[in-house]
């Protein structure tokens, strides 16, 4: 963590802010002066000349610091009731204030009454109800006005969104608002926001939330159900460890052009929770690649399914024979020995079936088994692949049909 000991402040608040990904008893292991570390993340969060952005993840990396963070509660604490100091920097100090164990229950009621108070602006509200919901036992007076913020349908979305999101964290104390939180999840009239928090909640209530499996699932599967909501029910049933037999019905959701870019990379990140996918599956991934254009809003394009493709394969050995070639690699081998020509063409053929539907994988596929046919070397014990490869490109109208058949009729004499 070297990052922490540069020379510019947005440096070190940005390796706090990574930090805030960690769970605590791993810092032992990653930080030698987690003393020094909390006194300059004080340091940073106090500092108005800085970014806000570099400022709130300094609250919040601040709060996983442990024991190192107690001698700084109390500015952490003035901070959030600061009403001079930004908004999204007063709301990371409440989460990072929720995160810091017995030394922050003298402010557990200031917390609560932060968030129950309708003049506090709504992004300061939501910090409030996520740094209460991981106070644990500190927090339990305090849980039915979590859930009447979360019912209420006077209160903004986000902030109802964060009340089930703290509830969901509560463990046994919130069970006796598990229905509620189905209830909403449910309703198609609440706010698609407030909906994927209820079901990501569900997702971290354990058992008391498994006669909801099925509720969960359907609006997993539910196409006219908002795709953001669609993909915080998938999260929620990979937490319940029930999401298997829907892998499917992510997988749907990613192939979906007309969902959010946003939603399907998420979605396609909740899937490397569940399993590793098979090459039929992967497939539908990798041609994600065909559309993919970086723009102003967001700065994805082709790489990032490139790597999910990987990373949600396990990159076997035909994962990267199938990226070596297609999904726009910067180049192709251009000499390839008969081992591997055969190799790559086995591999292809196994690959066809899966893209029926994926027409421009499929084009792709059908222009690289050409490329592999012209630059391989073959022999007559070949002619049955290469036989079933071109019956496979002629049957669809391919061009690339004719390079087969040549290289067969020449090797038949």
């Amino acid at each position: 963590m070297a990052a922490l000991n540069d020379g510019y402040l947005e440096v070190q608040a940005y390796a706090l802010l990574k930090l805030s990904a960690y769970e605590p008893s791993d810092f032992k292991a990653l930080l030698k002066q987690p003393d020094d570390i909390a006194q300059k993340a004080v340091k940073i969060i106090k500092d108005k000349s800085l970014n806000s952005s570099v400022r709130s993840g300094a609250a919040n990396g601040l709060g996983n610091l442990g024991d190192a963070a107690k001698p700084y509660v109390k500015d952490v604490a003035y901070i959030i009731k600061d009403e001079s100091v930004d908004l999204y920097v007063r709301s990371n100090a409440a989460i990072g204030l929720g995160n810091m164990g017995d030394a922050a229950k003298p402010y557990v009621k200031e917390i609560a009454d932060i968030l129950k108070d309708e003049s506090v602006n709504s992004i300061v509200r939501e910090g409030a109800a996520i740094g209460l919901g991981n106070m644990g036992d500190a927090a339990k007076p305090y849980v039915k006005d979590i859930a009447n913020i979360l019912k209420d349908e006077s209160v903004k979305s986000t902030v109802r969104g964060s009340a089930a999101d703290a509830l969901g964290n509560m463990g046994d104390a919130a069970k006796p608002y598990v229905k509620d939180i189905a209830n909403i999840l449910k309703d198609e009239s609440v706010n698609s926001t407030v909906r994927g928090s209820a079901a990501e909640a569900l997702g971290n209530m354990g058992d008391a939330a498994k006669p909801y499996v099925q509720d969960i699932a359907n609006i997993l599967k539910d196409k006219s159900v908002d795709s953001f909501v669609r993909w915080r029910a998938a999260d929620a049933l990979t937490n319940m460890d029930v999401a298997k037999p829907y892998v499917k019905n992510i997988l749907d959701l990613i192939e979906d052009k007309s969902v959010n870019l946003l939603v399907r990379i998420g979605a396609a990140y909740t899937l490397g929770d569940i399993q590793q996918l098979e090459l039929q599956e992967a497939v539908i991934i990798l041609d994600q690649v065909y559309d993919a254009e970086k723009s102003s809003t967001y700065s994805f394009g082709f790489e990032v399914w490139r790597f999910l493709t990987y990373f949600l394969s396990g990159s076997t050995d035909e994962i990267k024979t199938l990226l070596e070639w297609t999904g726009f690699p910067q180049t192709i081998p251009h000499q390839i020995t008969r081992d591997e020509s055969v190799k790559t063409l086995q591999i292809f053929a196994k690959a066809w079936e899966p893209t029926q539907d994926l027409t421009r994988l499929r084009t792709d596929l059908a222009n690289k088994i050409a490329s592999v046919v012209e630059k391989g070397s073959w022999q007559p014990q070949d002619i049955v692949l290469l036989e079933q490869h071109y019956r496979n490109l002629k049957q669809e109208g391919y061009e690339e049909a004719n390079t087969l058949h040549k290289v067969i009729v020449n090797l038949q004499g």
